[in-house]
């Protein structure tokens, strides 16, 4: 019987349909992390050119979208250099 069950065309459509939405939710998750990313780049561009290489290495390696925006809005609200580092520092020390 169960083999029957593990080669029936149903069992084989619904493989089928929950890789093609683990893809999906794969690929969309990939995308948002993508954004995330690029929205910290811009920010630290814009208001820390000179944290560029850091920002970049650090992001790279944060796989959490929510961290990702967390770290986008402690950059948008910091006031100096020596603030961003520090942001910089606690994000690079929690992944």
């Amino acid at each position: 019987m169960e083999e029957n069950f593990s080669v029936s065309s149903v069992y084989q459509w619904t493989l089928e349909k929950d890789r093609e939405e683990g893809i999906a939710i794969g690929e969309a998750q990939a995308q948002m992390l993508a954004h995330m990313r690029k929205r910290v780049m811009k920010i630290v561009i814009e208001r820390f050119s000179s944290l560029i290489g850091e920002t970049n290495e650090i992001v790279a390696e944060i796989n959490d979208a929510d961290a990702l925006f967390s770290l986008s809005v402690n950059l948008a609200q910091a006031q100096s250099i020596k603030e961003a580092e520090q942001i910089l520092l606690k994000a690079q020390s929690a992944r």
